[in-house]
C-alpha cells in the first residue's frame, strides 16, 4: 500500500540523488517509510482507529439522513 508519505520521501531523495535509478529510489524510499512505521507504530495505530471511527460515524449519519429523506417521502 502506498501512502503519501512515502511519495514524499521518494520525491526528496530524487532531489538528492539524481544519478539514482528509480528502482534505488524506491527500495530506499520502502526503507525509510518501513522504519518511520515501526518507529511510530503506536501514533499511527491512534491514527487509523480514529480515521476508521469518522469514516464509520459518516456513513451512520449519512444512512440516517436517508432514512429521516424517505419517511418525509
Amino acid at each position: 500500500m502506498d501512502y503519501p508519505e512515502k511519495e514524499n520521501i521518494e520525491r526528496q531523495l530524487r532531489k538528492k540523488h539524481k544519478t539514482w535509478i528509480d528502482d534505488k529510489i524506491q527500495a530506499e524510499a520502502q526503507k525509510i517509510w518501513n522504519q518511520y512505521c515501526e518507529a511510530n507504530k503506536e501514533q499511527l495505530g491512534k491514527r487509523e482507529k480514529a480515521e476508521k471511527r469518522a469514516f464509520e460515524k459518516a456513513i451512520d449519519t449519512e444512512l440516517l439522513n436517508n432514512l429521516m429523506d424517505s419517511f418525509d417521502d
